[in-house]
């Protein structure tokens, strides 16, 4: 609950309507994107080495 307060006070005119569950998920989204990232990466670039 105070974090949650935390939050709410750090948005005042309410710009952002994320939730506290939007913000702890998109780490995790992007997280399991970063082996499909480099694997495009060295494949992209393979032809450099």
């Amino acid at each position: 609950r105070a974090f949650k307060e935390f939050l709410e006070a750090r948005n005042p005119t309410k710009q952002h309507s994320s939730t506290l569950e939007s913000y702890l998920i998109k780490p995790v989204q992007r997280v399991l994107k970063y082996p499909l990232l480099l694997r495009e990466l060295v494949d992209e670039h393979s032809h450099l080495t």
